[in-house]
This record gives C-alpha cells, structure tokens and sequence, in this order.
C-alpha cells in the first residue's frame, strides 16, 4: 500500500507514525469456474453393451441440472440435490436399444460451479536496518462460500441417471491440508523474521 515513509503518501512520516501506517501489503486471488464434467449413466445396460459402458440416447425435452436447497431427511446425512433420478428412460433421455452405445457424448454435462476467494494482509517492521519482520494472516476461501462437488472422481452420489437416490451432493469439496481454497473458511496467522 502506498503509505509511510519513502511512500507515495505520508512519505515524510516519522518512525512511529510509519509503525502505524506504512508497510501494509494486500493480495487477493479469486476462482471462478464452470463445474466439472460428468457423463450421464443408467442402471443396467448388460442387453445393450457387455463393457459397462452405460451411456442413454439424448431423446426430447431438458434435464435439470441445478443444486437444490439443503435436505435433512429423518435419522439420514443432509444432502444437496442436484438432479432427480428418472423412474424411466423417457423424455430426455432413451434407451439405445440391444447393441447399441447411447450417443450422449463423454463428459457432456457439468457440475455445479465454482466461486472461491483466498486473501492475505501483512505488515513488515523494520526492526534494524538488517533484520526485518512480517505479521500476515491469510484467509482461504474468504466468502466461506461452498464449493459443490459433482462428477465421476469428484464426488455425489452417483452419475445414473435412473438409480434411486443419485443426484445427491452429500458434502461440499474440501482438502483437509492447512491453506485448502475449496474447503470451508480457514484463517492463518504467520510471524517471518528475515536477517
């Protein structure tokens, strides 16, 4: 920041009054990015394709993809619903038929999006002309706002499209390393001597 002594502002401040106000340092960085991908299955396909490759044909009319309120089901885990599963193959999705791979493209929909901040403020002292110190507090994911997760690798409950209960975000996305910016807010305090 421009401020105290040889600064752009206050740039005559004494060695107190640059205590105060001079060495300040702000970073920030800020994600903001599309879900990952996931490609839509269905139950059993054992009729269609031997391999496990369970992939529908794209038929008429939309499937919503949108993360829902939280859910707290009696003596169950809360959950986010991201999509409902179909009772069957019917409207926007079809059966390929014996023999034959559905032709919904690999990793043709995505997951929820992402939004996630981390910022930093240090101080420096000069303590004498050689040894210096820094104070920084760091705060990750600032906003605390949650990331979802939903794909194949990255979580919910499950990718087919007509099993019971899938489409659930059943946790939000979150390393438990010290500094993670998907997990929920985390602040860190550091003192850094240089000589």
């Amino acid at each position: 920041m421009p401020f105290g002594k040889g600064k752009s502002f206050a740039g005559n401040a004494g060695r107190a009054e640059d205590l105060i106000i001079g060495g300040w340092q702000i970073t920030g960085t800020t994600n903001w990015s599309g879900g990952l991908p996931w490609t839509p299955s269905t139950a059993e396909c054992g009729g269609e394709e031997d391999v496990g490759v369970c992939r529908p044909n794209r038929g008429s009319g939309s499937f919503k993809l949108s993360p829902g309120s939280l859910q707290h089901p009696a003596g169950g885990n809360p959950y986010i619903q991201f999509f409902t599963p179909l009772a069957s193959l019917t409207g926007p999705f079809t059966d390929p038929g014996s023999g034959h791979l559905g032709n919904i493209g690999f990793d043709s929909f995505r997951g929820p999006r992402a939004f996630f901040a981390d910022a930093a403020i240090m101080k420096n002292f000069a303590i004498t002309e050689r040894v210096k110190a820094q104070f920084r507090m760091d705060a990750f994911n600032v906003f605390n706002h949650p990331v979802l997760g939903f794909s194949n690798n990255q979580g919910g409950s499950g990718t087919c499209i007509d099993c019971s209960g899938n489409g659930q975000i059943t946790n939000i996305e979150a390393d438990s390393s010290p500094g993670s910016t998907t997990g929920m807010r985390q602040l860190e305090f550091a003192l850094k001597f240089t000589f």
